[in-house]
């Protein structure tokens, strides 16, 4: 009997598999991979869990207050439904993505929240986090492709959370290095060190408002556009550029190898649409260049913990050329959205836009297909 391609694919010898996992990713990749067959979940391990449940102390006495930070992370996933179109291949529905923003709890429980609900700036941001028709639900990797788009991590102080944190490998890679933003300056901790301890820019003057890894390296941006970079090996800091202050919401954002910054001006009190300029960093130049296109790139901002940028073209539904957004500003413009405090930019025309009815099934509620 002839062997047909399907019945082929559980006898890749597991040197094989075991290499094509190597060359993977992230751990959803791995377990996508570990679907496709029982034999195939024989010869590749599962993943471990990226639990970062890291605690540490803060010094008493540079800091307004004191005791244990616990890091924790969460990763966006883009989740879209496979229809099958032939015996062996499997195709998606362009336009069906879904975006989810997941922390692993103990227990192997998930907490599952809407994406933008990381914008605490927006009144009542709660109340827009909520997802649900999903208890117990068990996701096939055979019928859904799952991508993780970004990670972000937070850090837990009694019930206070502090958004604005950055993750690496020490260079043995078995420990970890956390820096964050505490009430305007920037902190460090790594795997092995009793206490966190304060960065020295060389000013003291600083308050930073976002910091972001690029390239190996940290740079942290203040309200009025200065930017250093940090070396977390050594904690050198360097001056990368300044910038005129324009508004206090800043971001950072990695997009194909450069750093970019979000500058965003909005009215304190609502009902003034926000003013959003996108600048992209000449180290060599110590400037940030203005720029009107991010071609096929569409920015996510997800809260000031997590900022990413990903292709139109792979995310089928989003704009391309846009920066999304959230904003308390959109819950007051008069169209068929359901007050949901989300918009996008689009750099082409110059233009600030609420999501639609129709956009807003990208990112709430559960879709149909789903739950």
């Amino acid at each position: 009997m002839v062997s047909t391609p399907s019945s082929m694919w559980p006898s890749l010898p597991p040197e094989i598999l075991e290499e094509i996992a190597m060359r993977l990713e992230s751990r959803t990749d791995i377990l996508h991979l570990r679907a496709i067959c029982t034999a195939w979940r024989a010869s590749i391990p599962l993943p471990p869990r990226n639990h970062l449940n890291l605690s540490f102390s803060i010094a008493p006495n540079s800091c307004p207050i004191s005791g244990h930070f616990l890091v924790r992370e969460r990763t966006i996933y883009c989740i879209q439904p496979l229809k099958k179109i032939s015996s062996f291949f499997t195709t998606t529905a362009t336009n069906n993505n879904w975006f989810v923003n997941i922390e692993e709890r103990d227990f192997g429980k998930v907490r599952a929240t809407a994406p933008f609900s990381l914008c605490k700036t927006i009144p009542n941001w709660r109340k827009f986090s909520m997802i649900g028709g999903l208890p117990n639900k068990v996701i096939n990797l055979l019928d859904y492709k799952v991508r993780e788009v970004g990670k972000s991590y937070y850090l837990l102080f009694n019930l206070e959370y502090f958004n604005n944190v950055v993750v690496g490998r020490c260079n043995n890679d078995d420990g970890f290095w956390v820096m964050f933003i505490h009430f305007g300056k920037l902190r460090f901790w790594k795997m092995g060190d009793e206490k966190g301890t304060q960065v020295d820019d060389g000013s003291g003057q600083s308050n930073y408002v976002h910091i972001a890894l690029h390239n190996g390296t940290i740079y942290a941006v203040d309200y009025t556009g200065l930017t250093i970079a940090v070396d977390p090996l050594s904690l050198e800091v360097t001056q990368v550029a300044s910038h005129p202050y324009m508004g206090f919401y800043k971001y950072l954002v990695n997009s194909l190898g450069d750093l970019f910054l979000i500058d965003k001006v909005e009215d304190s009190f609502g009902g003034v649409e926000p003013c959003l300029k996108v600048y992209k960093l000449d180290e060599k130049r110590g400037e940030w260049i203005p720029v009107n296109s991010l071609g096929d790139q569409v920015i996510l901002l997800m809260g000031s913990g997590c900022c990413c940028s990903v292709s139109a073209k792979d995310f089928g539904g989003l704009r391309r050329n846009c920066v999304y957004f959230g904003d308390h500003y959109f819950r007051d413009v008069q169209n068929d959205s359901p007050k949901w405090p989300v918009g996008f930019f689009d750099l082409e025309y110059n233009v600030v836009q609420p999501l639609k009815s129709v956009d807003i099934k990208f990112f709430l509620p559960t879709p149909a297909w789903l739950s």
